[in-house]
């Protein structure tokens, strides 16, 4: 029976018995195979179910070959249970060389020894290495660039007859002690790397050709929680690939999925990095973006809201959200290459206001800028000379990958998304500020600048290398979350109704019941609130003028009561309401004719097509708000077979009708026969005092030929 690790707060080591096989003959890297495997997916894990899930390589990694050995990963954790989990590493019985973690920490075996080493971060990302160093006796384990130094016997190692592994141990060829939770960028070197190349490079994507790489399993081939049929995990290094066994391969677990966010970045002559996808850089709080390189170039950020799609982006305003650097490292008219991610949603306003802006906020003089014409094409505005027709237009509601280079004579050239256009224009800049300015909504990840200007050919190599951290946005996945089911359809014309990752305001990815079919209006809706027949959301329910949820993870057309934070924080232009027990009545006016059941459209619901989150128009001392409000009634609502609570001479269609305390409405009419809202008789819609329906209709006198009082359900949509 193999002797385990015993849990301990300290150093520990166990002593047994071990014997040592014959040595194997001396390790010889092949040639660099990466570009055979390459594809579109930079950023993948592999999720583990800690039931079977595990890959064997060809790799032998044991001592007699490599004497010393450097292994990194990024690894996910997600069970916090007293099991022995391997991460990877190789045994047949006895200890070999393994990590592992058991009871929320991290261990470490060697030979006859084993460590108990230091606490894991569950259910996020962590970067681990360790080192064996078989002539010293030293084994060094780094946890986020962190080292933690052991010693070990010589004497007491052990060989093994198995081969690398990751996701489990081995004992007599047997997989066991299975991992749980996701591994990324399994890394395997035959030299010691120090604490200070790991910790330069442990967030970067390597190229393939770093001296001392043996294997790199960057887990490229997959999709990430698609249907996959991939059963062998690529070595892009050394040909040592590994087999895929016992993952489903299908949907969120146990398959292919979104891992830790990487770039490969030419460093050369970059003076500043700023990212928010890396937690050096920016941890989400904070008014400081810090430059991820030495120089210092940190930016000031003003009111940007963090969100974590995409990794990590800064979610702008339109209005008010920017980020900036006094002493601007691209002070003066020397060589400079400023490049950036970002998707921009909408521009506050056309060949006007620059996004990009270098220079004092109050001085034009000696600046330039980055603008968009109304087209989406992009400008170039200087101080001495623009570049106006460069014929590169950014994608809206998509990543773009622009910059902007000078050679410090005469000659600048702009680039998007892999496409560069020249002009001849000479700077003389004297500048003290660089500002990504409040005139963009949308999302910010990355900017590198350069003191000297990349070639079109060098722009285009960071396009490619980096342009699948930011895939377009599907909102298939919480890292892919896109800004609304409108922009879904608008890439994607085919999608179908169903639960789509949206990246709100302020809150960040949400699953949202989203309707795409065109017959809706041409679709790209999503859902705000859905009620039964029956009073929570009456017109003095708090969920009305709180950002209070119902049961947000309740993400169906089924029969109850739920409310979402797209009703909360998500700016909207137009309103449906569905209502699913009443049939369509091809005549009313609203109705949209081809449905099989009757609806309530609005486009436009907010001054003339200006967007507003649609908590905002029940808040806490809330304004009434008609659509229409006169006394000709002269739209009618029909529906249930029956007149839908008629009375001639309505007052009033819209928003938060109060005029009557028995006849309050947060949407829907109330009407009067007479020519006052003060003693109206009828109301129906949705959030009715009368009777407390949350939705339906209802009157208060003149008879059953006014109103049919019927409480109904109700789905209400917002895009």
């Amino acid at each position: 029976m193999k002797i385990k690790l015993i849990h301990k707060t300290t150093f520990f080591t166990i002593i047994f018995t071990c014997a040592i096989l014959l040595a194997r003959a001396q390790f010889v890297a092949p040639a660099f195979q990466g570009t055979n495997f390459l594809s579109k997916n930079l950023n993948n894990a592999l999720d583990f179910d800690g039931v079977d899930d595990h890959v064997l390589t060809a790799l032998d990694v044991n001592y007699s070959v490599m004497p010393i050995t450097t292994w990194e990963a990024w690894v996910y954790p997600t069970a916090n249970d007293a099991t022995w989990r391997t991460i990877f590493g190789i045994e047949d019985w006895y200890w070999d060389r393994n990590v592992f973690i058991n009871g929320g920490r991290f261990y470490a075996g060697y030979g006859c020894g084993g460590w108990n080493i230091t606490g894991v971060n569950m259910n996020e990302w962590q970067h681990i290495a360790i080192v064996y160093d078989e002539a010293n006796g030293r084994m060094v384990f780094y946890k986020n660039g962190e080292a933690f130094n052991y010693t070990f016997s010589t004497s007491c190692t052990h060989s093994s007859l198995a081969k690398f592994a990751i996701g489990a141990s081995q004992q007599d060829a047997i997989p066991n002690q299975f991992f749980q939770g996701k591994i990324s960028d399994v890394r395997v070197w035959n030299t010691e790397r120090t604490q200070a190349e790991i910790q330069a490079n442990m967030n970067l994507e390597l190229t393939g050709e770093e001296s001392g790489l043996i294997s790199y399993f960057p887990f490229r081939q997959g999709s990430p929680n698609q249907s996959n049929t991939i059963t062998t995990l690529y070595d892009e290094v050394g040909n040592y690939h590994g087999t895929i066994t016992n993952f489903s391969l299908n949907g969120k677990t146990s398959n292919f999925t979104n891992g830790r966010v990487e770039s490969r970045i030419n460093r050369n002559n970059l003076i500043a990095n700023l990212d928010a996808g890396y937690i050096r850089s920016y941890n989400g709080t904070g008014a400081v973006l810090k430059d991820l390189t030495s120089n210092g170039n940190n930016f000031t950020i003003n009111t940007p809201i963090y969100s974590t799609a995409y990794g990590g982006v800064l979610n702008f305003n339109g209005s008010s959200s920017l980020v900036s650097v006094n002493n601007s490292p691209v002070a003066g008219s020397n060589k400079r290459t400023i490049a950036l991610w970002v998707l921009p949603k909408s521009f506050t306003s056309f060949n006007v206001d620059n996004f990009l802006f270098a220079g004092a906020a109050s001085n034009n003089g000696g600046a330039f800028g980055l603008w968009v014409n109304s087209n989406n094409m992009l400008y170039f505005w200087g101080h001495n000379t623009d570049f106006t027709n460069s014929n590169l237009y950014l994608k809206m509601n998509d990543w773009n990958f622009i910059a902007i280079t000078y050679n410090g004579n005469g000659k600048m050239l702009l680039h998007v998304n892999g496409v560069s256009s020249t002009a001849n224009i000479n700077l003389n800049t004297v500048l003290n500020q660089l500002t990504l300015k409040p005139f963009m909504k949308g999302l910010f990840a990355e900017m590198l600048i350069y003191d000297r200007d990349l070639s079109h050919s060098d722009l285009v190599y960071l396009y490619n290398q980096n342009k699948n951290k930011f895939p377009t946005p599907d909102g298939l996945t919480e890292m892919t979350a896109a800004a609304s089911a409108q922009a879904i359809k608008t890439a994607y014309p085919s999608a179908t109704d169903g639960v789509y990752w949206i990246d709100l305001p302020t809150v960040g990815p949400k699953q949202v019941y989203c309707l795409m079919d065109s017959k809706y209006n041409g679709g790209g809706w999503m859902m705000a609130m859905k009620s039964t027949q029956s009073t929570t959301f009456n017109y003095d329910a708090t969920y009305w003028n709180t950002t209070n949820t119902l049961n947000p993870s309740d993400l169906s057309r089924n029969n109850a009561d739920a409310k979402y934070d797209v009703m909360n924080y998500f700016a909207a232009k137009d309103i449906l309401a569905l209502w699913p027990d009443i049939p369509n009545v091809s005549s009313e006016s609203g109705s949209i004719d081809n449905l099989t059941n009757w609806s309530w459209l609005q486009n436009s619901f907010h001054n003339s097509g200006a967007t507003t989150t649609l908590i905002s128009k029940f808040a806490a001392s809330p304004t009434q708000a008609a659509i229409e409000n006169n006394s000709t009634g002269t739209i009618t609502f029909d529906g249930y077979g029956s007149p839908f609570s008629k009375q001639s001479g309505y007052m009033f269609y819209g928003f938060n009708y109060q005029g009557n305390a028995s006849h309050k409405v947060r949407w829907g009419v109330s009407w009067n026969n007479e020519t006052d809202q003060n003693t109206n008789d009828v109301s129906a819609g949705i959030g009715l005092s009368a009777r407390s329906y949350s939705a339906g209709d209802a009157y208060g006198c003149c008879g059953s030929s006014t109103g049919i009082n019927r409480s109904a359900r109700v789905e209400i949509y917002i895009r």
